[in-house]
């Protein structure tokens, strides 16, 4: 229903900061719900956005051109179930824990590298409580809401060990860390995108439940998409497209302690 998708488009706020604020809790909503290998994509062209003021006046401006592909964002009504809930959360009852969470995650599309990552542990923090206020409760807090059984150790190197070097200045970046190192050796997935996964994992359960649906993977959009998606598979060796699902299987894998 177009009426339906066109209120989220305008936002209705008291002022201009207040309205920010409300689109990037939206767009953070949406950033949950792309494909993951789409989420980090850029157009890179500047689009235009505009204001109402009560008086009736109007001004245009143009957002950063670091804008995600969302143009092939498309809504069904399996969306309405957690678009619903972002309607909740831009209301006056909303919860500040998860529109803080949805900001932090929105602010990840106009960063980079050391920058993104800290963003992400901030997403999580703004859902946990006060009393998770070390690295060991923070870690013991995520662990426990992943959603599937992973390895302490993993998080302890990404949460722990790895975000402390970024955040006491031992090293300058994530890269420079030795436990970006160690994490690539033993779970052969980069920290960053490990980072990634976990905070969506997190903030799809957490402010979402079962209701999210991740947008589907981006060549059954295309024209002629099931000729593409029969070199696709022919390429791959795959049975079929690979679904929009978070999976942490990679934090299963053995390690050694030492």
């Amino acid at each position: 229903d177009l009426e339906n998708v066109k209120r989220w488009l305008r936002l209705e706020a008291r002022n201009k900061d207040f309205a920010r604020e409300k689109e990037e809790v939206f767009l953070g909503a949406v950033c949950l719900a792309m494909y993951p290998t789409t989420r980090y994509q850029f157009v890179m062209f500047r689009p235009p956005r505009g204001w109402i003021n009560e008086d009736g006046s109007r001004s245009i401006t143009v957002v950063d051109e670091h804008l995600p592909p969302i143009g092939n964002f498309q809504v069904s009504d399996a969306d309405f179930k957690w678009l619903e809930l972002v309607d909740q959360l831009l209301s006056d009852d909303g919860n500040p824990k998860h529109s803080n969470s949805l900001r932090s995650l929105y602010r990840t599309w106009f960063v980079q590298g050391t920058q993104r990552f800290e963003m992400f542990t901030v997403a999580i923090d703004a859902l946990m409580p006060s009393s998770c206020n070390g690295y060991r409760k923070k870690c013991e807090w995520i662990w426990k809401h992943c959603g599937e059984e992973v390895d302490m150790f993993g998080l302890e190197i990404l949460f722990r060990r790895l975000r402390s070097d970024v955040a006491h200045g031992d090293a300058a970046s994530i890269q420079q860390s030795k436990h970006y190192g160690r994490f690539l050796e033993l779970y052969a997935k980069d920290p960053l995108e490990a980072v990634e996964l976990i905070a969506c994992r997190i903030l799809q359960r957490k402010i979402f439940g079962d209701k999210l649906r991740v947008q589907d993977h981006p060549i059954s959009l295309m024209e002629n998409s099931d000729h593409i998606r029969d070199i696709y598979l022919r390429e791959t060796g795959a049975t079929d497209l690979p679904e929009g699902c978070i999976s942490l299987d990679f934090l299963n894998r053995g390690h050694s302690n030492d």
